[in-house]
């Protein structure tokens, strides 16, 4: 009697639930099962995409077809019979939703990968003389389906694109150690236990870090051996971090790398504006994942977000044009943040600016008791004990992306004067006593009690408490920069009071209900858009 399939697939549920042992002994058993009536058809091959990197596809290195295996139907084979498992993906990974939206968490290397990256040691084993990898040799990739199939069958394992001929050098960083091509040095300058010496904002000269044109076998093998039962998205951090943590200065160093290796940002010249762009997108990345201000980027910041800084660096090593850039490595972004840094501190980025320097900030818009605590790290801890570029970076972005749940949050800090938690009456009143002798010099005459009614009626949000806001409350609340800027700013409170009503809760409310990310957030596109027109302009 035939048995249909997916009655079969509950029977095995049932033996798994009941009992590992005869789940495990079913498994072994279909694992070299066919089904001789039923044909299960190829994946189709996608057209390769350009390499990012023209000296890594050469038509004119040697090609070595004679020592490798080219027996693909050996490799289909072992598809198909990998396909016949139906394998319980929670065993491996989970799709979980974070701040920024949905993504694959892996709790384990798949074992498909584990057999994927143990063929590639033998093959480069193979391809050894010597002992000696060389890095240049151009290969047709026999691991080309096989790596197809597992972007298929784990979404998001891989970053990569597989491509039908690569060189060693890809192979090794992409498939073996599942690390972006651009960082290939830092890689290999690990792997050979040569150290990675952090790159001050001041520095005059790039790192001279050691260029490998060709590689120790064994060495490879020995470094492998020593990550491989880490997942592809923790080896980023496991490979450059230290005590399972990516601290600012390793991720500024990995970002530095891009830049100097990605063929798009040649044209920025010299060494000092090259250092600042990576200081810059180190910056934005933590903006997003760090609002506790620990500086640090780690496998718990990926769980509770979900972003990658593997994905970013593969999405941005991929583009042939980042013209417009929306990520990190936005050039005009950076441009506008370096021209505005500069503006407050003396046109030298390198350099702290003072408490009266960051008053001034867009023509004096915020209180001085806001700036004081801006100044002081209440609204994130500072990097270092000076406020300088990097908390910078993290004030203009929470200036100018209100519409961000992070933005929310840094001023959350500020207002909530007496860290309890809360925001209440007494912290408002803290920075309302300094607005209402602004509000007298101009002849406004508004009170403290007025503005504080003012406020519960304008946010439209029914709050637990009446006198008291929690952080998880306001963040749902879409006018939440409304409130703020009453608070804090004069200059906003009276653009507020002049507002077309309608028009301008409408506004807020939809720019509420954005992306939380600043990258793709339109307020802060938006933003740097127009601030980038009037810095170029002013240059023509």
């Amino acid at each position: 009697m035939k048995v249909d399939k997916f009655q079969a697939i509950d029977n095995y549920m049932f033996e798994y639930l009941s009992s590992t042992q005869n789940f495990a002994s079913i498994l072994q058993s279909i694992s070299s099962y066919k089904e001789p009536q039923h044909h299960v058809q190829k994946p189709k091959i996608p057209l390769s995409p350009q390499s990012p990197h023209s000296s890594l596809r050469s038509p004119n290195k040697l090609n070595i077809k004679d020592k490798q295996i080219t027996d693909s139907q050996l490799i289909s084979t072992q598809i198909l019979q990998k396909q016949q498992i139906p394998y319980l993906l929670n065993d491996v990974f989970n799709p979980k939703t974070g701040v920024f939206g949905k993504f694959y968490f892996y709790k384990q290397v798949p074992q498909i990968v584990q057999q994927l990256e143990n063929d590639i040691l033998n093959f480069l084993k193979q391809c050894q003389q010597d002992n000696i990898i060389d890095l240049s040799l151009v290969v047709n990739n026999k691991f080309y389906l096989q790596e197809l199939q597992i972007k298929e069958q784990f979404p998001g394992y891989f970053h990569h694109q597989p491509e039908e001929s690569l060189t060693l050098l890809q192979l090794i960083c992409e498939s073996l150690f599942n690390i972006p091509v651009l960082l290939a040095r830092l890689l290999f300058n690990k792997l050979n236990k040569n150290s990675l010496n952090h790159v001050k904002l001041s520095s005059a000269s790039a790192p001279q870090y050691k260029q490998y044109k060709s590689l120790n076998f064994d060495s490879i093998v020995t470094y492998y051996n020593s990550i491989k039962q880490i997942t592809s998205e923790e080896r980023i951090i496991a490979i450059f971090g230290s005590n399972n943590n990516l601290s600012f200065k390793q991720i500024h160093m990995i970002c530095l790398e891009v830049i100097l290796f990605h063929p798009q940002f040649d044209f920025i010249q010299p060494f000092l504006y090259q250092n600042a762009f990576a200081y810059t997108c180190a910056a934005r990345f933590f903006f997003d994942i760090d609002p506790q201000g620990q500086w640090i980027f780690n496998k718990q910041n990926f769980q509770k977000f979900g972003t990658s800084l593997s994905y970013i660096i593969y999405d941005i090593q991929s583009k042939p044009d980042i013209s417009g850039e929306n990520s990190i490595f936005g050039y005009e972004q950076f441009y506008v943040i370096y021209c505005l840094y500069a503006k407050y501190s003396n046109g030298d980025v390198t350099q702290n600016i003072s408490e009266v320097q960051l008053k001034s900030f867009n023509q004096f818009t915020y209180s001085t008791r806001v700036i004081n605590r801006v100044f002081n790290g209440n609204g994130r801890p500072l990097l270092n004990s000076n406020f300088a570029f990097a908390d910078f970076i993290i004030f203009l972005l929470a200036d100018a992306v209100f519409d961000s749940k992070t933005s929310c949050e840094f001023w959350f800090n500020i207002c909530d004067v007496d860290s309890d938690g809360f925001i209440g009456q007494e912290d408002m009143k803290f920075y309302l006593k300094e607005q209402v002798r602004v509000w007298d010099r101009v002849g406004l005459g508004v009170q403290v009690q007025d503005v504080l009614r003012q406020i519960g009626d304008s946010i439209q949000f029914r709050f637990s408490f009446p006198n008291y806001f929690s952080l998880k409350e306001l963040k749902s609340c879409n006018l939440h920069a409304n409130f703020f800027d009453m608070l804090f700013s004069a200059q906003k409170f009276e653009q507020f009071e002049s507002r077309d009503q309608y028009i301008g809760n409408v506004a807020i409310q939809d720019s509420g209900k954005g992306p939380v990310q600043h990258g793709q957030s339109a307020v802060w596109r938006t933003f740097w858009e127009a601030a980038y027109d009037d810095l170029v302009g002013d240059e023509d």
